[in-house]
């Protein structure tokens, strides 16, 4: 009996799995005939689409460039997953009129940048203190090594509905062992009936997730084979399991799985290129960080850090000193990211001017737009940040603020001309919600 069991499992996978590699075709296909069927309406339309981005409910950022595969690496990380990272969907290349093109589909955010929310709009001291505190996590997050583990795992979930009045739940679990090398089981083989419920279903797996000594918050993906049971959007199975896992969780369909799951865990990322232009707003008022071309990635067991030949990059009114006299060093990592945190001391700034006090806020400027022309050369911008040693002018007013006082120390710590000196994005976290807390006017769950 037991053999002959295994035989229709064997049969059932098998099954399966052709079934699955055709569902990879056809949807393969399907997203390439989108991205054509879009790319000839931009070629045919000079308003729908502004500057290769859809407004859509995904953003597609068009690159016509020779592409190299580590500029996919920062944004294609599974543990990147962050709420203040902006969300990495899928990317493709394509030809076209012999330019090669890569398309980038990542969560669209309406609300635009930073910097256009802060020329629309003033600020409360609780809108200004959720985008800096925000802003902060998602830093955070970059510039922070995660090592693999091998607790982490992803669930694939197939059902099979053959069996008259039932259905067999065909549930694998994929790992990295020891040795680093992914694995996929059979978590359970489970037999419902055909009516069971979501919630049913999900006491069943959770079952077997406990009996393997499995945690939910260690589950970093979920896929399955698109059955109404599993995936329906408000009482689905996947629904309950990403309640458990939390936000990190990726649920798409089987292609997920073609990636190799965090086997090295999320390495350490410099942006390069922190900017308010490169954050941008969600609904709910936070905002996340956008924007990984000049991405640095570095992991500390191997040393390994890919660094292009220019160490002058990124957008010279937020260069740091190191970057605009070119005496960074490029061999050490800490480098850029004290780089990033003395661009995002001027981003601090940008969004403290726009927060009212007494009913005041400056209108909004970018850096040094008292001092240099609005699209300055590397000399301008050498000449102030360097030689004369400027840094943004504080308003008076905040002075009398004690939360803005608080933020005026805090982007002195951020923009010192010693890159030494410059606080770690951790602790300029820790310093916001110390601040936040001791605001009447903050109402936010500062437990992040």
């Amino acid at each position: 009996m037991k053999a002959a069991v295994n035989s229709v499992l064997l049969e059932l996978e098998e099954t399966i799995r052709h079934q699955v590699e055709d569902i990879l075709v056809s949807v393969n296909q399907h997203i390439l005939g989108l991205l054509e069927e879009i790319s000839e309406k931009i070629e045919r339309s000079q308003s729908g689409l502004q500057a290769g981005t859809a407004s859509l409910s995904h953003k597609i950022r068009i690159e016509t460039q020779i592409v190299k595969h580590k500029e996919l690496t920062p944004v294609d990380t599974v543990l990147l997953r962050h709420e203040n990272i902006l969300g990495y969907i899928g990317s493709d290349m394509t030809s076209r009129s012999s330019c090669t093109q890569l398309w980038l589909i990542t969560h669209h955010h309406p609300l635009g940048s930073l910097y256009d929310h802060l020329n629309r709009t003033t600020l409360t001291h609780h809108q200004f203190m959720k985008i800096c505190l925000s802003a902060a996590n998602g830093l955070v997050h970059l510039h922070t090594e995660i090592f693999g583990t091998q607790k982490l795992f992803a669930l694939k979930l197939d059902e099979s509905t053959d069996i008259q009045n039932s259905s067999i739940l065909l549930t694998y679990v994929r790992y990295i062992d020891h040795d680093d090398d992914m694995k996929e089981d059979i978590l359970s083989v489970s037999e419902l009936p055909t009516h069971s419920t979501s919630s049913e279903i999900f006491e069943v797996l959770n079952g077997f997730i406990e009996e393997r000594g499995l945690k939910w918050k260690n589950c970093v993906g979920v896929c399955t084979d698109g059955a109404a049971c599993l995936t329906g959007k408000n009482s689905g199975l996947v629904s309950k399991i990403r309640d458990m896992a939390g936000n990190k969780l990726a649920s798409v369909h089987c292609y997920i799985h073609r990636q190799k799951l965090a086997s090295k865990g999320k390495p350490a990322i410099a942006h390069r290129d922190i900017k308010s232009k490169n954050i941008l707003m969600k609904l709910n008022g936070s905002c996340v960080i956008a924007d990984f071309g000049l991405a640095v990635t570095h992991v500390q067991a191997t040393g390994e850090m890919d660094v292009g030949s220019n160490p002058r990059v990124g957008t010279k009114r937020y260069m740091s000193p190191e970057v605009l006299e070119e005496t960074i060093n490029t061999e050490c990592f800490e480098s850029y990211r004290r780089a990033d945190i003395y661009a995002f001391g001027l981003v601090l700034w940008e969004v403290c001017r726009r927060t009212l006090s007494n009913g005041i806020a400056e209108d909004y400027k970018p850096p040094f737009y008292d001092l240099v022309p609005n699209d300055p050369s590397f000399e301008d911008m050498k000449k102030v940040v360097c030689i004369d040693q400027q840094r943004p002018n504080l308003p008076n007013r905040w002075a009398s603020n004690a939360t803005l006082s608080g933020m005026a120390k805090l982007m002195k710590e951020c923009w010192h001309h010693n890159p030494n000196v410059r606080l770690p994005a951790l602790r300029i976290k820790k310093t916001l919600v110390k601040l936040a807390s001791s605001d009447i006017h903050v109402h936010l769950d500062l437990d992040i």
